[in-house]
């Protein structure tokens, strides 16, 4: 498949060249990364299978949108419908966000042990997105808009737009919330409508790259929760213009 090149093409030139913040130990409860690498130096560290690092960034596609042919974009328009994904659009209608780590141990959705393994953890955001498991698999727990309240949303501290669980990724009351749960496997896709909580844990001895396509449903945005919306939306001005952004 033509989109699995793209993980040898992020260390070459000039790809691997760009300058990417990024999460050092991504075991941590931590918003905002606290490293800054060149990208090949990053993909070679998670590649070799002993670092608790992540990086999220959506600079690659936002300096290098021609890497999109790699990506089986016919799949990701089929689900999003006309006029949401093109490369005109990145940078204000379109964020393009490459995820990577590799999971550790002690990460099962049995266990979910909250420091053994990197993570992303439980929050949700005003964009729809649908995302791609390039190589790899994850393990998406998904919360419904109606759980809100018992996940005890939070703005997000570091002027992005978006709300987070305050819970902690330990809490065993999170256990009791309906929620479901789904391994992405590579190749496949799944779409996110605005506002969907998700939690996103690495499965052991397994290093995982995946691509998202944020993409602005303005309707979707205030409609499926307008007061997550309001309390938001000066942070989606912020990075709307670019003041805001990883």
């Amino acid at each position: 498949e033509d989109h699995l090149k793209m993980v040898d093409l992020i260390r070459e030139k000039p790809y691997g060249d760009l300058i990417i913040d990024y999460f050092t130990d991504a075991r941590q409860v931590n918003t905002v990364p606290d490293g800054r690498a060149p990208l090949r130096e990053i993909v070679a560290n998670i590649s070799r299978g002993n670092s608790y690092a992540k990086f999220g960034s959506e600079m690659l596609f936002r300096e290098h949108p021609e890497l999109l042919h790699h990506l089986p974009l016919d799949r990701v328009k089929k689900v999003t419908g006309d006029g949401y994904i093109d490369t005109s659009l990145i940078g204000d209608f379109l964020t393009i966000p490459v995820f990577m780590a590799h999971g550790h141990e002690g990460n099962g959705a049995e266990r979910r042990e909250p420091r053994a393994t990197p993570r992303t953890d439980l929050h949700c955001e005003p964009i729809a997105n649908v995302v791609i498991q390039v190589t790899g698999s994850k393990l998406w727990t998904l919360y419904p808009p109606q759980s809100s309240r018992s996940l005890r949303p939070k703005i997000s501290p570091d002027g992005r737009a978006y709300i987070f669980s305050a819970r902690d990724p330990g809490d065993e009351d999170l256990q009791t919330i309906e929620r479901y749960s789904v391994v992405l496997e590579e190749g496949d896709a799944m779409f996110l409508p605005s506002w969907t909580w998700h939690r996103v844990d690495y499965l052991p001895g397994v290093t995982a790259l995946s691509v998202s396509f944020f993409h602005v449903r303005i309707k979707d945005m205030f409609t499926n929760n307008p007061i997550f919306a309001l309390v938001t939306f000066p942070n989606m001005l912020k990075e709307f213009f670019g003041v805001k952004m990883q």
